[in-house]
């Protein structure tokens, strides 16, 4: 679909394997602006989650009482709640994000480097946005230029107040500038830009933006865009993940052996285990369940690139009408229209003029533009002519000529088109006159005889159909296009069928994919035999010579009566149709309403009751049926 691919992420370089295998793309590690200086700590591991969070919570007080700026990542909304609720039972009020309100989010998290800030948060809350140290600084030149502006303004006299200005304010007020900007960047606070130079210094002092991480996700990629919230332009910070043996990535590998090793050496909930190769060991498990996910994903792209083989082919094949018929369109324009030129220049000019036009201009027959080699007809005649060849092959596969279903052979062109007796005589002679000729000279033979029958009444339908005012070229357009889609959404739901159960093959020893392309190839060969059954079998059927005939003056007015309550005999609903000529006989007639049946004592009978002959059936089953 597209001729370049490329991209830009601060990710990459974990799926570098995927880029390179499916997308044949190699990853570029481009250098930071400024040298990175964040402190990324070994991962804590604790026995039990609940012991995790209370090392989070104590961690969080203690960065918190020296002003540092906390951001605490989450997995789940759950988790975030939980983790909240916690803090503010230690007297601490955090920022809650959790990925709902988007706008707003970004701009709190935006000012999560603030002096003392704690802000939680999820992976997909305020991603793209950059947490700079001390919140977001004031423009000095918005400031600068509004005090000038103020200062004009007092010594300027006081303008009248508007009518429109209803509620009071001054809408000439050069304050307005800044009360008109968002809340991020006029800073609510009131804080000057000076002011805002020391709380920065303060949270530098103080170790920059520090990250926790609750637990360690499946994707590298995950835990490092979480640690590169902090460290942004050469700016100091920290990260540190606190992982528990019941979290999910634990539990998969190994993490219930862990924790009884832990509960039987008596390991406290709240005492971390800390070390390098444990950080180590979990990133060896993030890697296991990357190639698992990269093959599962991989796997999939190869199953959709059979399908996409067979859209690709499909399409171009329905662009490829699609554009035939807008040129045959076109080309019909322009004839019509240098036709109609060539004729009001005959009336203007004299005889020894038009011969001086151009072939073009004066339409001469002996000079034309050559018309283009591939038409819808010829696509139209070329299946016709190979299910001409399929069903000659297929009958006339024995050995002897004698054996030869000649008959058959009739009745498929039958089918094809409207064909005379005589065809299966001119059949029999051809193969009598060619028992001692080569077989396949006789196939060929008889080819080339069925499709000099099949254009000579292609051609027949065309000139019809012209002389009927009907554009020939999008009849064979619609029926292209009708048989491409129809078949083509069939075909989908074959293969969609044949893929949810092609992993059983898998019991046979035998590779699900390699299954798939062998039962998907030979799909795809039926779905183009059936196309071109669809269009050989139906274009002759489209073109039936009474559609295009026009109905005469007798024909057109027809006398419609509501059906009576009698009618003909032997005729159904629709013989209302009154007929001049019909004359009706009074014993030609029968009556469409019956009396009700009665019994003996002279009560109708009802279809459940017994039937009066005496035969012990209901009346529905004996003579009422």
């Amino acid at each position: 679909m597209y001729k370049k691919l490329s991209g830009m992420t601060g990710t990459a370089l974990t799926e570098a394997e995927e880029f390179s295998k499916i997308y044949k793309l190699e990853t570029v590690v481009i250098p930071t602006n400024r040298p990175m200086v964040r402190k990324d700590l070994n991962d804590l591991v604790y026995r039990s989650e609940g012991g995790k969070f209370k090392a989070v919570v104590e961690e969080v007080k203690r960065r918190h009482a020296t002003g540092q700026p906390i951001l605490v990542g989450t997995i789940s909304i759950e988790r975030n709640e939980v983790l909240g609720e916690m803090l503010e039972r230690e007297g601490i009020v955090p920022q809650v994000l959790n990925a709902k309100h988007h706008e707003k989010e970004a701009g709190i998290i935006a000012q999560a480097g603030r002096l003392g800030a704690v802000t939680i948060a999820t992976n997909m809350a305020g991603r793209g946005v950059d947490i700079m140290l001390g919140g977001v600084p004031p423009s000095k030149n918005v400031i600068a230029r509004s005090e000038a502006d103020a200062d004009s303004s007092l010594r300027s006299e006081q303008a009248p107040q508007s009518p429109d200005n209803v509620d009071g304010t001054n809408n000439d007020n050069p304050h307005s500038e800044i009360a008109s900007l968002p809340a991020v960047a006029r800073n609510d606070s009131d804080i000057d830009y000076k002011t805002w130079q020391e709380e920065y210094k303060k949270v530098i002092a103080a170790g920059g933006l520090h990250i926790i991480g609750t637990e360690r996700h499946e994707a590298r990629r995950i835990d490092n865009q979480l640690r590169g919230r902090a460290g942004r332009q050469g700016d100091p910070g920290s990260s540190q993940f606190y992982v528990s043996m019941e979290d999910d990535l634990m539990r998969i590998f190994g993490g219930d052996r862990m924790k009884n090793l832990m509960t039987t050496l008596r390991v406290p909930e709240d005492l971390p285990i800390e070390n390098g190769m444990v950080s180590r060991s979990i990133e060896s498990a993030q890697r296991k369940v990357e190639g698992n996910n990269f093959d599962i994903r991989k796997h999939l792209v190869e199953y959709d690139d059979v399908i996409n083989k067979h859209r690709e082919t499909t399409y171009r094949k329905r662009r490829e009408i699609l554009e035939l018929a807008e040129r045959d369109t076109v080309i019909a324009r322009n004839e019509a229209k240098r036709n109609d030129e060539a004729i009001s220049r005959t009336a203007s000019q004299d005889m020894s003029e038009i011969a001086s036009l151009p072939a073009v201009a004066r339409n001469d027959k002996t000079e034309s533009v050559a018309p283009a080699k591939k038409t819808l007809s010829a696509i139209i005649l070329e299946m016709i002519e190979n299910e001409i060849e399929q069903a000659v092959i297929f009958h006339t596969a024995a050995d002897s000529s004698a054996e030869w279903n000649i008959n058959e052979i009739y009745q498929v062109m039958s089918t094809v088109l409207p064909v005379e007796q005589k065809l299966k005589e001119e059949l029999a002679g051809l193969v009598k006159d060619g028992d001692k000729l080569d077989k396949v000279k006789v196939r060929t033979k008889i080819c080339d005889h069925l499709m000099a029958l099949v254009k000579t009444n292609y051609e027949k339908i065309t000139k019809l159909a012209g002389e009927a005012g009907i554009n020939w070229r999008q009849v064979e357009k619609a029926v292209l296009i009708r048989s491409f889609d129809m078949l083509w959404m069939e075909h989908l739901e074959a293969m969609d069928h044949m893929r949810a159960g092609i992993g059983l093959r898998g019991y046979g020893q035998r590779d699900p994919l390699i299954e798939y392309k062998k039962e998907a190839y030979y799909l795809y060969n039926e779905l183009n035999n059936l196309i071109q059954k669809q269009v050989a079998y139906s274009i002759f059927k489209v073109a039936d010579l009474g559609n295009f005939a026009v109905p005469t003056l007798k024909q057109r007015p027809q006398n419609y009566i509501a059906p009576a309550k009698t009618m003909d005999k032997n005729t159904g609903s629709f013989a209302a149709f009154k007929q001049a000529d019909s004359g009706k006989k009074k014993n030609d007639t029968v009556d469409l309403v019956h009396e009700k049946v009665k019994d003996a004592e002279g009560q109708k009978v009802g279809r459940n009751d017994p039937c009066p002959c005496g035969s012990g059936k209901k009346f529905k089953k004996c003579h009422g049926a």
